[in-house]
C-alpha cells in the first residue's frame, strides 16, 4: 500500500460526506450524514473483526483503501476503475460500494456511538446486532464479555495476560474499549485485535493512517493499546471476544483435549481476575478454557473456586467442567446425585439428560446472561 493512502477514520468521513453531498444533488433531496464526525471508531472495529474472521481481510482493506483515494468525483463512482476484481465482482460500481460501506459502518456504530447515561448494555448486542442484518451464511458467537462497569478495569500490566489468555482462541477476535478524560471530558475509543490461525495478533485501529499491524508480541500490543488516545489516565474497560461460525460448513467452536493445549504461563492474579470476571457474567466456557491450559496455576485456581464453579457447572449443564473439577476432586462426584438432587423425581431426569443433549450445543450457542450496566456520562467516541 502506498504510504501516502490514509486509512483514518477523520479522512473516510470526509470522504464519505462529500459523497453524501454530490449524490444528493444528483438525486434532487437532502443526504444527511448519519457518520459521527467525532468518530465511527465502533462500527469500524467491527467490520476489521467481520470481514477478518470469514478470511476476507484483504476485503476490508480494499474497500478503505477505494474510498480513501476517491478523486471526490461522483462520476468517477459510477464505473468500477480502481476496484480491485473482488470489489467489482461484489458490487458492480462506486456508488454501491459507497452505499453499502456506509449502511455498515452507521448501523454496528449504534451500540456506543451516543451519548451514555445509564445506559443498559447486554453483554450480546454485538450478536443481536449482527444477527438481525445477517445474510445467515456466519453466526456470531460471543465468547466472553468484559464491558463498562464498575471494577472491570484491566492495567498495563494486566493487559499481556489477557491477551494470551485471548490468544487460545484462534481466528477469533477482541473488541476493546478505552477510555480517558481530557478536558475535564470522559472520551472513548473502540479497537479491534484478530487473533491469527497461528497465535499472531493483528492490531486495527480506525485512527492510524495505514493498514493494520501484526505482531506475536503481547506486550508490544499493550503498550501500543495504551498510547491510544495519547492520555496518560487511559483505562480499558472493554474487552470481549467473538468468533464467528460458518453456518454452511458447521464449523464447531467445541475445544480440543485439554492435552493439546500447550502450558499458558500467565500471572495468577490475572488468572484469577479473568475467572472472576467470567463466573460474574454466567460464562463458563472460557473458565473452562483458561482452566484447561494454564497448567501452570490451574491446581490452585481450582482448589480455590471448585464450590462456585461446580455449582455453576452443574446448574448450567456444563459436563467438560464438572468433568474436569471432579478430576481434580474426586470427592465432588457424590454432589451430582446428592446435594444437587432437584426436589422432584421429573425434575431429576430432566436435570440428568437435558444437559446430556443439550452439552453439543453449548459452545456453538453460547448462553448470554444477564445486562450490564454502563455508568458513564457524557462519553464521546472517537
Amino acid at each position: 500500500m502506498p504510504a501516502n493512502i490514509n486509512l483514518s477514520q477523520a479522512h473516510l468521513y470526509n470522504q464519505f460526506d462529500a459523497y453524501l453531498k454530490q449524490i444528493g444533488h444528483i438525486e434532487g433531496v437532502s443526504r444527511e450524514n448519519n457518520l459521527a464526525q467525532s468518530g465511527d471508531c465502533v462500527g469500524w472495529s467491527f467490520l476489521f473483526g467481520y470481514y477478518n474472521n470469514i478470511s476476507k481481510g484483504k476485503e476490508f482493506t480494499d474497500i478503505q483503501t477505494y474510498i480513501s483515494t476517491w478523486d471526490k468525483n461522483i462520476a468517477s463512482l459510477q464505473t468500477n476503475k480502481g476496484m480491485s476484481n473482488t470489489l467489482k465482482n461484489k458490487y458492480g460500481n462506486g456508488i454501491k460500494l459507497f452505499e453499502q460501506t456506509l449502511n455498515d459502518v452507521v448501523w454496528f456504530s449504534q451500540i456506543k456511538s451516543k451519548v451514555l447515561t445509564n445506559y443498559q448494555l447486554s453483554q450480546n448486542d454485538r450478536v443481536e446486532q449482527f444477527d438481525y442484518v445477517s445474510n445467515h451464511k456466519h453466526q456470531l458467537n460471543n465468547i466472553f464479555s468484559f464491558l463498562n462497569k464498575s471494577n472491570t478495569n484491566i492495567t498495563l500490566e494486566e493487559l499481556p495476560d489477557f491477551l494470551k489468555i485471548a490468544q487460545q482462541w484462534e481466528n477469533s477476535w477482541l473488541d476493546l474499549g478505552v477510555y480517558a478524560t481530557v478536558n475535564n471530558k470522559t472520551i472513548g475509543h473502540a479497537m479491534s485485535i484478530y487473533i491469527n490461525a497461528n497465535g499472531s495478533y493483528t492490531y486495527f485501529d480506525s485512527n492510524n493512517t495505514q493498514k493494520t499491524v501484526e505482531t506475536n508480541s503481547a506486550e508490544m500490543l499493550s503498550q501500543t493499546i495504551f498510547k491510544a488516545l495519547g492520555a496518560v489516565n487511559l483505562e480499558l474497560k472493554d474487552f470481549s471476544l467473538y468468533q464467528f461460525t460458518n453456518l454452511n460448513q458447521r464449523e464447531s467452536l467445541d475445544y480440543k483435549d485439554s492435552l493439546a493445549f500447550p502450558p499458558l504461563n500467565i500471572n495468577k492474579a490475572v488468572g484469577e481476575k479473568f475467572l472472576e470476571m467470567s463466573l460474574v457474567n454466567h460464562q463458563l466456557d472460557p473458565i473452562y478454557k483458561l482452566l484447561s491450559t494454564d497448567n501452570k496455576n490451574s491446581a490452585e485456581l481450582i482448589k480455590k473456586y471448585e464450590t462456585a464453579l461446580f455449582y455453576e457447572a452443574s446448574e448450567k449443564g456444563h459436563v467438560q467442567m464438572t468433568d474436569l473439577l471432579i478430576k481434580h476432586n474426586p470427592d465432588l462426584a457424590p454432589l451430582k446425585l446428592t446435594d444437587l438432587l432437584p426436589n422432584s423425581l421429573s425434575d431429576f431426569f430432566d436435570s440428568v439428560f437435558a444437559p446430556i443433549k443439550s452439552s453439543a450445543e453449548l459452545f456453538i450457542n453460547p448462553v448470554i446472561h444477564d445486562n450490564l450496566t454502563i455508568m458513564v456520562t457524557s462519553v464521546d467516541f472517537i
